[in-house]
């Protein structure tokens, strides 16, 4: 074993050789530098410091590492920071680390030729490597000629405008009706950039947490003097492609989900990708929390230069590939897009998409063809590859706002795009089965797309169908019920709930408990207006003491089913009835915060969020264009932190129905005050 100062002597002399060595000309550019180990001696020292690394990991993360891990094993090596005397040692040799890794166990540094000789003569190096980068790829130019016709949405929840078609292919509305959008999911984003403000479409959109690893900043949007024009597009336009919601001109396949942005790629065309900034933002990604990354990004080879070959993309070389493996590995849905070669010499899927467990996603054009740049399989070692495939041809996208021009819109194309709408899929799986793995995610994703049962090397196992994924591992419930006061001032409950063998409707039932939590009341539910629907109400609670309640259901095989997932303990609750407290409490929020209501334009009802990072006092009031008070649906009562939701039935303090028109709806703490307008039509 070495110890450190032996390590010293050697890096002294190394100092001297390096000192006296004539200076070389050649630019240097980014290389990877692998350790032997982390430098860890004896099991105590071990145990304290993997200890250590658990404290640094949210406790999100853990939470989901424990769905593929048992309890003892949720830290590993992988998680053990690199060596800092290894760092420090480099640094003092003039080597400054530009990002370090420590599942690999390594660092990317800037080197020459000369630079690599002499490194690789340190005893603690195990391997030195170019850091794999790809140039961006425009539009594809077979497709930017091509109109797309607008097809009038059937009767759906929402008014989906032009990104209809890319949802209504992948059966994303029907999930969207049943009431599941992807709520408690955390999407990780990596792409070049983010611009959210002033976009009528990000206007709900609820982000956890930003980073620029590029600039190493907490901004992800174009900074002055800092970013080239154009930065932030492509992440923008993913971004809206999952998470952004405007009724009319773009929703999202997974709108409910919150998101974390990680700038990850400088959009410059003499400067291609470089891959350890991905790196270094999926580890970001996985400590945080997030239950999905959808990566929109891909690495081979630049041209003139040699990184990656095809023979490569075998699921165990390029780097971002094992990275991606290792984050499936502790719980995380990576979901990657194959790549646009279908056209070029290259041809097949990129890295990380060849990874064993990455859902790779190719793109189709709206009539279910395959597009012509689609990347193909197999991956080099044999594997069918794309995973699954969804519309990547003219896909309704948000462009970023200027101070000329907000709210604007187009259409894009490229796997870019199939892979976000593909993850916000993702979501809504694990937004109705929380607790499923990567890998059940990828079946229920594979097995019900429609080429299941005879996948192929341009498809996959087919095009995504998002609601008989959504069924796959059980029967489905609405992210949240409907809870509402009728004229006998009774509290009425509404769910909506799906199988595929079919649910029993004899056999759905609303269990609850009063104030002693004693869950010992059962309500059978009835079939409500709407497909799916189920209702009831309990009478002589409203206004008086809190209720707790959950459902239970049986289908057609005989399968049953609670809601929420471990009911009776965890269940939904309410004091008044306009007061409903959600379930999903996954972490506090850092900010207050209101939300646009939704659907808007509404008819009958409609709902309105308003967050809470601390316990508040809330006011929650309705006034018409005149500012006068229409209806007070929360009138300074005490809420506790969360993200809780609020029904308007668009009647007033008299119990009259209000006229159609445009409304503004307050909501208002000792700290806080916001203001938000929407519309009633009858």
């Amino acid at each position: 074993m070495l110890n450190r100062r032996f390590l010293s002597l050697i890096f002294i002399f190394y100092l001297a050789v390096f000192t006296n060595s004539s200076a070389q000309e050649t630019a240097p550019e980014k290389y990877w530098v692998f350790f032997k180990n982390k430098q860890v001696h004896g099991l105590t020292k071990s145990t304290e410091l993997l200890e250590i690394a658990k404290s640094k990991i949210s406790p999100r993360a853990l939470r989901r590492r424990a769905k593929v891990r048992k309890d003892d094993n949720l830290i590993d090596k992988r998680d053990l920071p690199v060596s800092s005397v290894y760092l420090s040692s480099l640094e003092e040799l003039g080597y400054k680390p530009l990002v370090v890794t420590n599942w690999l166990n390594g660092a990317s540094f800037l080197l020459t030729p000369p630079d690599i000789e002499k490194l690789k003569k340190l005893p603690f190096i195990k391997r030195i490597q170019p850091v794999g980068r790809a140039g961006r790829k425009p539009t594809p130019q077979d497709l930017k000629a091509r109109s797309i016709k607008l097809k009038k949405p059937p009767n759906h929840n929402f008014d989906y405008g032009f990104s209809f078609i890319q949802n209504q292919l992948i059966n994303v509305p029907k999930v969207h009706d049943l009431g599941i959008t992807g709520k408690g999911v955390w999407i990780g984003m990596l792409d070049t950039g983010f611009k959210r403000s002033n976009h009528e479409v990000f206007e709900n959109l609820n982000v956890i947490a930003e980073f620029d690893f590029v600039n190493n900043d907490g901004v992800t949007e174009n900074e002055e003097n800092q970013d080239v024009p154009g930065q932030h597009n492509h992440g923008t336009q993913t971004l809206s492609t999952v998470g952004g919601f405007k009724e009319g001109k773009l929703i999202g396949s997974a709108f409910g989900a919150s998101f974390l942005l990680a700038k990850t790629e400088i959009l410059q065309n003499e400067i291609p990708a470089e891959e350890d900034n991905w790196v270094a933002g999926i580890e970001w990604l996985e400590n945080r929390g997030v239950d999905i990354v959808s990566s929109s990004l891909g690495y081979l080879n630049f041209p003139n230069q040699s990184f990656y070959s095809p023979a490569d993309m075998d699921g165990n070389t390029a780097v971002t590939t094992k990275a991606a493996d290792i984050a499936v590995s502790r719980g995380v849905v990576v979901v990657n897009s194959a790549g646009n070669e279908g056209n070029g010499p290259w041809r097949i899927i990129i890295a990380p998409a060849d990874g064993d467990s990455v859902i790779a996603v190719g793109a189709v054009n709206s009539d279910s063809t395959l597009s012509g740049f689609s990347s193909v399989g197999p991956s080099a070692d044999g594997r069918t590859k794309p995973d699954v495939v969804a519309m990547g041809s003219l896909v309704r996208v948000a462009l970023p706002s200027t101070d000329k021009l907000s709210s604007q819109y187009n259409f894009s194309s490229g796997t870019s795009f199939s892979c976000p709408l593909t993850a916000g899929v993702a979501a809504l799986v694990l937004s109705a089965h929380p607790n499923l793995t990567p890998l059940e995610v990828r079946d229920a994703l594979r097995i019900t797309a429609d080429r299941a049962a005879n996948p192929d090397n341009s498809f996959g196992w087919g095009l995504v169908n998002a609601y008989d994924a959504v069924l796959f591992h059980g029967m489905a419930f609405s992210n949240s019920p409907d809870v509402s006061v009728d004229s006998n001032r009774d509290v009425k409950v509404k769910i909506k709930v799906a199988s595929r063998f079919g649910v029993d409707p004899n056999q759905v039932s609303l269990v609850y408990a009063k104030s002693d939590g004693n869950f010992n009341k059962e309500i059978s539910m009835v079939r409500g207006n709407e497909i799916n629907e189920y209702s009831a109400t309990i009478t002589g609670v409203a206004g008086e003491e809190k209720v707790n309640f959950y459902f239970t259901t049986v289908d057609s095989s005989g399968a049953e089913a609670v809601y929420p997932l471990n009911a009776p303990d965890s269940s939904f609750s309410f004091v008044d009835p306009n007061v409903f407290v959600d379930t999903d409490l996954s972490e506090i929020p850092e900010s207050f915060g209101l939300a646009q209501n939704y659907p808007n334009p509404f008819n009958p009802s409609t709902n309105i969020v308003y967050i809470l990072p601390v316990q508040s006092r809330v006011t929650v009031s309705i006034t018409n264009l005149l500012g006068q008070i229409v209806r007070t649906l929360i009138a300074g009562k005490i809420i506790p932190a969360g993200r809780h939701s609020v029904t308007w039935d668009g009647t007033d303090d008299s119990g009259n129905f209000s006229a159609s028109g445009v409304y503004f709806y307050q909501f208002q703490t000792d700290n806080f005050r916001d203001i938000k307008k929407m519309l009633l039509i009858r």
